[in-house]
């Protein structure tokens, strides 16, 4: 070039479609007066192979009742079974949830993410909510993937046991907007060994199915999902004693009276479940707000096999169940949310449940009918730091009982009118500290456990008796929530009182009774007011680099007032400390933990059979890493295989906890 020169370049034009972007609206940040808690993947993921109850200990204020180390329900200040309700994908689970040793018949693979509700506060959702509400909610499909797939394997050390789960999922048509998904777990365990002896016919087998079709839109979705629970829990033999003079060894001797072996067998004392779930859900997006309608069916089998087969050589044969139950349910949901009206936000909704419970074999629950229905408005005012909630909740249930008596059906009809109400405020006071106080009251009614158990319990190695006099429980709950982050320490403090009047319990009746099956522990069914005071508080600290400290509290005081006494059947105190190193490097984390529970004090005297078990300390460790689409993890629970027992564990009576428990997990994303 020798002068200056403009020349105008036209590039090729090209039409670039991307998918349609609608904004709604914007977001309106609330904080809620309610105590919540949430797992999120990556914590849920560290404890995979666990069931839901064992997974949800890893969150504040949570602990477990356990029968024996396969069955264990979760436990929310102290509350548990019919007072803590579990939404599985959004659907009130139901079966035959009633005893300890009853567990939630849900795969934890589903889970992405788990948020748990403490306290009444969780309306919305019915009488059985009033210690709280557990929402375990599956992962959105990636509807990026023509096909994905994600693959779990883990192998325990304790009981030579291993699980594998896969799940495919994808944008099965484009064209109509439909996607989905298949999932699939199988489980197998042997005995299980404390440190010093096998617990005899502890082996377990489980095979879970689920999967998911969405068919979206810009304005509407429908979802169908199916899930399908199996699993056969042997129940320790060594609990389940022939006379009373061996029972009172078996609760004396530090190891169990019957012989001690590895096997993958599972014998009788044993269970066997079956659980279905089918969920059909329409959602419809309007300029005002989103409605919502679910309806789902759920049919659980339960059969429970005695220790001994019957005398008759032909009926033995058949090897079949002592006691056989099937629970069917239908619920029907409808709600309508409400969009953001000045700062207003809030929903109304009406739940509809239909259940029939029929038995075959020996009696232990009659056959029964429960029609429940509930109403409910809720609404939340937001403005700059300050929000505040309040719902209101009725409920009425209609419970028709039939008993066998002198050749004749006998019919008992119960009515319970119930109303719940809560209210709430949380102020953030700056970018660190948020305060919030919520008020709660709601009732549940007797559950027909409660009212009609009447035998032995075989699951529970105990004779359970119930009582037709029970009323209804009215609670009473407060709770002052304070919340700090920093960079480098993040602090929560949750302080909580409830008062429950007629709160139902079961308590020991000495001495034990003796059966043809044997000798038992024998509880029945009574009401007390009482109140449950406490504290749980955790705080993390970021230390030096890569390096963070983790202390978690819990502390709870259970009173018997009708008694002027301590309750029974409560958690003890507990305390956690942990370290943990983090690294960017391939997403390395290592982490050691103590777990200190104190001997339960707060009990009466001679209120059980035994006394409570000493207090114990507990090392655990964990790490893990991610190279591309492979994680891989390890986690050595009670590390220094020390023999303890739980007091919330039926089994404490006969046998020791786990031992140490190695387990080697490795997730391929694909």
């Amino acid at each position: 070039l020798d002068k200056n020169l403009i020349k105008n370049f036209y590039l090729d034009h090209h039409d670039h479609q991307i998918e349609e972007i609608f904004i709604t609206e914007q977001a309106v940040s609330r904080n809620y007066s309610q105590t919540i808690s949430r797992l999120d993947s990556k914590e849920i993921a560290q404890k995979s192979g666990e069931n839901l109850s064992e997974l949800l200990k890893s969150s504040l204020g949570m602990n477990t009742f356990n029968t024996g180390n396969s069955i264990s329900k979760p436990i929310v200040r102290g509350l548990h079974s019919n007072r803590i309700l579990i939404l599985n994908n959004g659907i009130r689970q139901e079966g035959q949830q009633w005893g300890s040793e009853h567990a939630p018949e849900i795969d934890a693979f589903l889970a992405q993410k788990i948020t748990i509700v403490k306290g009444s506060s969780g309306i919305k959702f019915g009488s059985e909510a009033m210690g709280g509400v557990i929402l375990v909610e599956p992962k959105k499909i990636d509807s990026t993937k023509k096909i994905g797939a994600e693959l779990n394997l883990i192998g325990f050390s304790n009981g030579k046991s291993g699980v594998f789960s896969g799940m495919v999922e994808g944008l099965w048509s484009k064209k109509h907007q439909i996607l989905g998904r298949v999932q699939g777990t199988i489980k197998r365990s042997g005995n299980i060994q404390t440190p010093n002896y096998f617990l005899n016919n502890t082996a377990t087998s489980e095979q879970n199915f689920s999967f998911t079709l969405l068919k979206y839109s810009k304005k509407s979705n429908f979802e169908m999902f199916y899930s399908q629970f199996n699993s056969k829990i042997g129940i320790f033999s060594g609990s389940h004693i022939g006379n009373t003079t061996d029972l009172q060894r078996a609760f004396e001797s530090k190891t169990p009276l019957d012989s001690q072996y590895f096997s993958y067998k599972i014998d009788r004392p044993m269970q066997q479940i079956q659980h279905h779930l089918l969920k059909l859900k329409s959602n419809y997006s309007q300029k005002n707000g989103n409605l919502s309608f679910v309806y789902a069916l759920q049919f659980n089998n339960r059969s429970e096999f005695d220790k001994h087969r019957p005398r008759n050589d032909s009926l033995a044969a058949l090897n079949r169940p002592e006691l056989n139950y099937k629970i069917m349910t239908h619920t029907f949901d409808v709600v309508f949310e409400h969009r953001n009206i000045k700062n207003f936000f809030g929903s109304i909704g009406f739940n509809s449940l239909t259940q029939a419970n029929g038995y075959s074999g020996r009696l232990f629950l009659p056959n029964f009918i429960n029609l429940s229905n509930g109403i409910f408005a809720s609404e939340t005012f937001v403005y700059k730091r300050l929000s505040i909630e309040s719902a209101l909740r009725l409920d009425y249930k209609y419970l028709n009982v039939f008993e066998n008596a002198n050749n004749r059906q006998n019919s008992t009809v119960f009515g319970f009118k119930n109303g719940s109400a809560m209210f709430g405020i949380a102020y953030q006071w700056n970018t660190k500290w948020q305060t919030s106080l919520n008020i709660s009251s709601a009732r549940r009614p007797p559950s027909v456990n409660e009212l009609f158990s009447n035998g032995l319990h075989h699951g529970s190695a105990s004779v359970e008796i119930g009582n037709k006099n029970l009323q209804t429980e009215r609670s009473q709950n407060l709770n002052l929530n304070a919340n700090y982050r920093s960079k480098h320490i993040d602090f929560e403090l949750n302080m909580y009182n409830n008062i429950i009047y007629n709160f139902i319990y079961l308590q020991p009746k000495l001495p034990a009774t003796l059966t043809v099956r044997g000798a038992f522990p024998t509880f029945g069914y009574e009401q007390a007011h009482v109140v449950l005071s406490g504290v749980d508080a955790q705080i993390n600290c970021r230390l030096i680099s890569h390096f963070s400290y983790h202390l978690r509290v819990s502390f709870l005081e259970a009173w018997n007032k009708s008694e002027q006494n301590f309750l029974i059947q409560m958690p003890a105190n507990r305390i956690e400390n942990k370290v943990k190193y983090t690294s960017d490097w391939y997403d390395l984390y290592v982490e050691l933990g103590v777990l200190s529970v104190a001997k339960q004090k707060n009990l009466p005297q001679n209120s059980d059979y035994i006394d409570s078990p000493n207090g114990y300390n507990v090392l655990n460790f964990a790490c893990g890493m991610a190279l591309k689409n492979t994680t891989f993890g390890l986690t050595i629970n009670n590390l220094g295989n020390v023999a303890y027992r739980d007091y919330m564990n039926r089994m404490r009576y006969f046998s020791d906890e786990i031992g140490r428990n190695i387990a080697l997990k490795i997730n391929i994303k694909m």
